[in-house]
């Protein structure tokens, strides 16, 4: 079983990204299993932040992706999209470690179990201009909020050795090929940068 995290900031391209992986994957025979977001599974079903409060919210992302991650005996290759580190660009990591300490685990835990790690930075950051909210009506509008999350998780990320950055770019093909290499670097258990 191998597990690749993808992940990073807003409009980034996560939902192409993660049929590009899937669509790799099963082209190579591999089993495949997506385990999907969970914020705006939540807020699509009504529960946010403002009903039920910022940091019980918060806790109950985390939960339920470590209940995903916890709960994934799969012969193949899971995709998460998201990670509980997700979480940290709303909270600071002494709320965080208290959070996912109730659930008998730690952020090294939770950063280490995965084989890989794709970071999507934000398209908000190179071409400010194509950032928008339409196909994802829970993302986040303000353009310089977005680079700032954004940022914020990408050093969270970035100490991680198992963790790949993926730049924007406007043409898609070039963008899916970097994809499929590091992909196919994880799967061999390679580094794509050597």
């Amino acid at each position: 079983m191998k597990k690749i995290l993808i992940t990073g900031g807003a409009c980034a391209g996560k939902t192409t990204v993660l049929n590009v992986v899937k669509n790799y994957l099963e082209e190579k025979e591999c089993n495949v299993k997506i385990i999907e977001e969970v914020p705006t599974k939540l807020i699509n079903e009504s529960i946010t932040p403002e009903k039920i409060g910022k940091m019980d919210f918060q806790e109950l992302i985390i939960k339920t992706q470590i209940e995903n991650e916890k709960n994934c005996d799969f012969d193949g290759v899971i995709i998460f999209d998201g990670s509980p580190i997700d979480s940290m660009k709303f909270i600071n990591r002494e709320e965080f470690d208290k959070f996912v300490k109730k659930y008998n685990t730690n952020f090294e835990e939770i950063i280490n179990g995965y084989d890989g790690i794709i970071f999507l930075e934000t398209i908000a950051k190179e071409y400010p201009e194509l950032y928008s909210n339409e196909n994802n009506k829970v993302r986040l509008t303000d353009v310089e909020a977005a680079v700032a999350r954004n940022d914020k998780l990408f050093n969270i990320y970035n100490n991680n050795s198992k963790a790949y950055l993926i730049k924007p770019d406007k043409d898609i093909e070039v963008k899916k090929k970097k994809i499929i290499e590091v992909v196919r670097s994880i799967i061999k258990g390679v580094d794509p940068n050597e």
